[in-house]
């Protein structure tokens, strides 16, 4: 994978965009159609950016009255003259294959035309890629890094089961829609690299940084290889950057193949020891040490990010008091009348059943940090049928997933409407479950308007002010706000790679028929939160079971029988 020699070795961060030439360049958009696409179905509208193969166009297209995304692929960038047509060939054969899944999460194909220029047609999607959103802050909570590699991991276990490997799985390559939802691109495009030489270009297929050991070997590829690149994805959310970095495409190959990525910082990034090992297993070197699945690897990562851990020592933790024995007690030390007096009025106190609830011992339980407490009752209490009983005290920043168990929309909706929420993940506190799953949420909308009140974005918050638990007991809560905004119905932003879903996704169902224009083009609707054009803007709307996730915003108490 050397350039040439008398080419420089270029930079990873070269390798994922081209020169335009100026010809380009300097061509206005609004009438002409792309350069090399025959007829005049489709009109330029923009040209959206350059990557690896090529450039993307956003596009009109004509016949079916609709904007498109339209990349024009460049294989002569990438391999000798002498292949290229051989080339051109199996990149048409997995292109074809690859236009051929159809899923929620992944960027649809709409048309490959095969001329000189090859071109592929597709979903125009709104939003921004997880590269843009990672450089702008960072490293995200792990809450929202799992709602989003949740849906990558979906779009890729789909592609598995067609045979299709992705190859190039990459922040760049994954789109983020106003909503939350998420859409893969450039399914299939990547596979070409396979026996095909490098030109004087220095050009790679795939990006180095996200490679897996057996891609940067050359070797045969599955499913696996794409689960190590999330891992590489997955890693870079949480600690904000690449496990494999290096001034040199060779450099980070060789770290791939024989080193370990760095430690993450637990202690910096608030995150659960058990990520560690979900991150080991993803990013393993032999492909049989690693997930099998992207809805494993998933599924790791909630088990792991159900822990809530606290170091010591902690804010506010409750004070155990020590238990001093009455008769050591200096006060009542050479008292012996005294002593005899009062071991008499317990006597009676325990005769009228005053103190059966009495004589018990509270310690700290848990993992020790104090926010959980065992109350044991004393020797006539446990006679009296009582059990063990944790004290279990939920701290800020705690996270609560849920599912809503009814439509809501801001078209609809007003300040003060109420809404149930059933928990679909147990809140565990230094290990102890306080709130196990299935449990029901009740909130309020605390604030609402439909877009024609609103400059054509209709919005609505939420919060959560109770839970009842299992026991019958309600618990009241408080929880930061969840704010839910439509994204303005003109965009400038050029960020537009891949498209609103398509027209005629079933909102009557994603609504449960709830009263309101809803008929225009949905965003998101299959990840249950969406964004929906009516004739006076766009409304966010969230469908039954639509996935929530809530921040405890002050700290609550909860009580349960200590058991399994």
């Amino acid at each position: 994978m050397a350039a040439a020699d008398d080419e420089p070795e270029p930079k990873p961060e070269e390798l994922t965009e081209l020169t335009i030439p100026d010809a380009v360049k300097a061509q206005a958009p609004g009438n002409e159609t792309i350069g090399g696409l025959p007829g005049e179905r489709y009109r330029t509208l923009a040209r959206l950016g350059a990557g690896a193969f090529g450039e993307v166009y956003r596009a009109h297209d004509n016949d079916l009255g609709r904007d498109v995304a339209v990349k024009r692929i460049r294989l002569e960038a990438f391999v000798e003259p002498s292949q290229l047509e051989d080339v051109k060939q199996r990149f048409l054969r997995e292109a074809q294959v690859a236009a051929r899944l159809r899923h929620a999460n992944i960027v649809t194909t709409h048309d490959i035309i095969k001329t000189p220029v090859t071109f592929i047609v597709m979903e125009l999607v709104e939003g921004r890629t997880l590269q843009a959103v990672l450089q702008e802050r960072d490293r995200l909570p792990l809450d929202e890094t799992i709602a989003l590699m949740a849906q990558v991991a979906a779009a890729l276990d789909h592609a598995h089961a067609s045979q299709v490997v992705h190859r190039d799985v990459k922040p760049a390559n994954i789109m983020i829609e106003p909503g939350g939802h998420v859409k893969v691109m450039d399914f299939g495009i990547a596979k070409i690299e396979t026996g095909t030489n490098l030109t004087s270009t220095g050009a790679i297929m795939g990006t180095p940084n996200y490679m897996s050991p057996e891609q940067a070997k050359g070797m045969k590829l599955d499913g696996r290889s794409d689960l190590f690149s999330l891992g590489c994805v997955l890693y870079e959310c949480l600690t904000g950057h690449k496990p494999f970095q290096g001034e040199s495409v060779s450099v980070i190959l060789v770290k791939i193949l024989t080193e370990e990525p760095t430690p993450v910082d637990f202690a910096a990034t608030g995150l659960p020891l058990e990520v560690g090992a979900v991150l080991k297993r993803a990013l393993a070197k032999d492909p049989a040490a690693r997930y099998v699945t992207g809805a494993q690897l998933i599924e790791g990562l909630r088990t792991a990010g159900q822990t809530t851990r606290v170091s010591a020592p902690t804010a506010g933790r409750v004070a155990v008091p020590a238990r001093t024995s009455l008769a050591r007690s200096p006060h009542w030390r050479g008292r012996p009348a005294l002593l005899l007096v009062a071991g008499l009025l317990v006597a009676a106190l325990l005769a009228t059943g005053t103190l059966a609830g009495f004589g018990g011992s509270t310690r700290v339980a848990g993992e020790g940090g104090g926010l959980v407490l065992e109350e044991t009752p004393g020797l006539l209490g446990r006679a009296m049928g009582q059990e063990p009983r944790l004290r279990v005290s939920v701290p800020p920043g705690t996270r609560l997933r849920l599912a809503i168990e009814a439509p809501l929309s801001s078209e609809t909706a007003r300040a003060g409407d109420r809404f149930s929420a059933e928990s679909t993940s147990p809140v565990k506190v230094e290990g102890v479950v306080a709130i196990p799953s299935g449990v029901r949420f009740s909130g309020r909308v605390t604030e609402a308007a439909p877009a024609e009140d609103s400059e054509g974005r209709g919005h609505m918050t939420l919060a959560l002010e109770a839970v009842q638990l299992p026991d019958g007991s309600r618990v009241s809560l408080s929880t930061n706000p969840l704010v839910l905004r439509a994204p303005a119905t003109k965009k400038k932003d050029a960020g537009i790679v891949g498209g609103l879903a398509a027209a005629g996704a079933v909102v009557g169902g994603l609504l449960g028929g709830k009263g309101g224009a809803f008929g225009g083009a949905v965003v998101g609707g299959a990840a249950g939160v969406a964004v929906v054009t009516t004739d006076k803007g766009r409304e966010v709307a969230l469908g039954s079971r639509a996935p929530l996730s809530l921040e405890v915003a002050v700290a609550f108490g909860v009580s349960r029988t200590k058991g399994p």
